[in-house]
């Protein structure tokens, strides 16, 4: 009897032992298999998906853009050569049109571009569309803001002077214009003989693998309501700060009309290419430096109505003027009668 209780004693004891090492052991795997791999060698922690980006502030807007890809490559030998792979192309979800004078790439992506490559005698061969290029550009879709007055927009069209691979660029859109920047719009206005009068937004274009760009035509448009506040159509001027040397530019601007939203559209040419790029308005300065009270040029109306009241102060001098010139005449129709 005795025997029997240590031989189920030694049992339990050993089942204990058992179950202290399994516990051990899982304690020893469950981290490893939580950070480790799974069977095909793909770690655990990259089939998480990445965290999102951190919400923009108010008033902020951004959207990136890809441009190109890894098969599609643009004056790489200095020649204006593009070599773009079909199947890269297919791969990379981008649409290649053919056309007479030029070849189009549609990365139809949220946001979209339109890589375009112009000239004539593009060859097929091996998959691949091969050719020599007399310019190319690229056109982005428009990025989309808010300010207080409404939503408003901006789109570019920038020259590309060549491409390897997958390039990008992303635009943000800014409300909130800070105060060293209105600053550097006050100087830049007020070299060029204007005043500042308001900023309705900032853009900012980065670009990644895209330093080979030139010239570029911005497309802005801004609620109607904003331009009739700040001085109307012709008071409009789109600005250029320098990522480079923070030097200034006030861009020769044009009108296009409303959208078909009701919102007015304005284009800017900047031969320096991308940058920090401001939607401004600007007012008249009179001689002396001073500006006008209501923010604009001083009317053929108010004119008349500044002499009238300058008359009506100095009526005596208005008298002693008004004799002078009728004696002139006086005289002058007595000599003529004598004369005859």
């Amino acid at each position: 009897m005795k025997k029997a209780k240590t031989e189920k004693e030694r049992y339990y004891r050993h089942l204990i032992s058992l179950c202290l090492s399994i516990f051990i052991v899982l304690l020893l795997i469950i981290p490893v298999a939580t950070a480790g791999g799974s069977s095909g060698g793909m770690m655990y922690a990259e089939l998480k998906h990445p965290a999102p980006p951190p919400p923009l502030p108010p008033g902020q807007s951004a959207g990136t853009y890809q441009i190109g890809f890894f098969g599609l490559n643009f004056n790489t030998d200095n020649q204006n050569t593009l070599e773009l792979d079909l199947g890269a192309a297919q791969t990379a979800g981008a649409e290649v049109t053919p056309l007479p004078d030029r070849v189009e790439v549609y990365q139809h992506s949220s946001p979209a571009v339109v890589i375009t490559f112009y000239g004539t005698g593009f060859e097929f061969r091996n998959g691949k569309l091969t050719g020599k290029v007399t310019r190319a550009d690229f056109v982005t879709s428009p990025l989309t803001g808010d300010i207080s007055a409404g939503d408003v927009t901006g789109s570019i069209r920038v020259d590309l002077y060549g491409l390897t691979g997958k390039a990008g660029l992303t635009k943000t859109i800014d409300a909130n214009v800070t105060a060293d920047v209105e600053q550097d719009f006050r100087n830049e206005t007020s070299r060029q003989g204007f005043g500042y009068a308001a900023a309705a937004f900032t853009m900012n274009i980065t670009k990644v693998n895209l330093e080979r760009t030139g010239a570029a035509n911005l497309t802005f448009t801004v609620p109607q309501e904003w331009v009739t506040s700040n001085g109307g159509v012709e008071s409009v001027r789109i600005a250029r700060i320098s990522e480079k040397d923070l030097t200034t530019q006030i861009l020769d601007t044009r009108y296009l009309g409303s959208d078909p939203k009701g919102a007015m559209k304005f284009t800017a040419y900047s031969p320096d290419g991308t940058s920090v790029f401001g939607m401004i308005t600007t007012k008249a300065i009179l001689a002396k430096g001073g500006e006008p009270s209501e923010g604009a040029l001083m009317t053929d109306v108010k004119m008349l109505a500044w002499v009238f009241q300058v008359a009506v102060n100095n009526l005596f001098l208005v008298a002693v003027g008004a004799t002078v010139v009728a004696g002139g005449v006086y005289f002058g129709w007595v000599k003529h009668k004598f004369q005859r």
